[in-house]
C-alpha cells in the first residue's frame, strides 16, 4: 500500500539540508545510522542514512545518493504538515541513542525519558509496553540542539 505524503518545495528542500548538515556536525566519531519517520495518509514512510566519521582526521564515509533520498523524506518532516521524528544511534559495544520531534517543522531534542518511551510505544496498539530486546544494549542520550 501506498503512503501519500505532501509535496515539499524548495525552501523545504534546502532547511532540510540546513538539519541534515547540523546533524552531521553535531555527531561524534563513530559508525551511526539516522533514521527519519513521517506519519502519511497509509502508514509511516522512513528512510535510514548510514554513515562512518571521524573528525580528527576529517574523513566521512556515506553514499552521497542515499543523503539525497534521505533529505527528501526530511524535507517532509520539516515542511510541518505530517508528524515526524529524527533518531541519531551510534553503534558500538553499547548504542547512543538520541532523537528529536519536530513541532511546525522545527526539529526539537527530545529527552532520555522521551526517547526511552518512544522505544516503548507500540504505534500498532497505541500501548506502552516494555523496551524492545535491543533497548537494553543502548544509552538514551540527551539530544543536542539542530534547529
Amino acid at each position: 500500500m501506498a503512503i501519500l505524503l505532501p509535496i515539499p518545495g524548495d525552501e523545504n528542500m534546502s532547511r532540510a539540508y540546513e538539519v541534515f548538515e547540523s546533524v552531521l556536525a553535531k555527531t561524534g566519531d563513530g559508525i551511526h545510522t539516522l533514521t527519519i519517520n513521517t506519519m502519511g495518509l497509509g502508514g509511516t514512510a522512513n528512510r535510514r542514512f548510514h554513515f562512518a566519521q571521524k573528525k580528527k582526521t576529517g574523513s566521512f564515509v556515506g553514499d552521497v545518493e542515499m543523503g539525497h533520498l534521505f533529505c527528501e523524506l526530511l524535507a517532509v518532516a520539516v515542511k510541518g504538515e505530517n508528524p515526524s521524528g529524527l533518531i541519531l544511534r551510534t553503534w558500538g559495544i553499547k548504542d547512543r541513542v538520541c532523537g528529536w520531534k519536530f513541532e511546525d517543522g522545527t526539529p526539537t531534542p527530545l529527552t532520555k525519558g522521551e526517547l526511552f518511551s518512544a522505544y516503548c510505544y507500540n504505534p500498532e496498539t497505541g500501548e506502552m509496553g516494555g523496551p524492545s530486546a535491543d533497548a537494553e544494549d543502548t544509552e538514551f542520550t540527551e539530544s543536542p540542539d539542530i534547529a
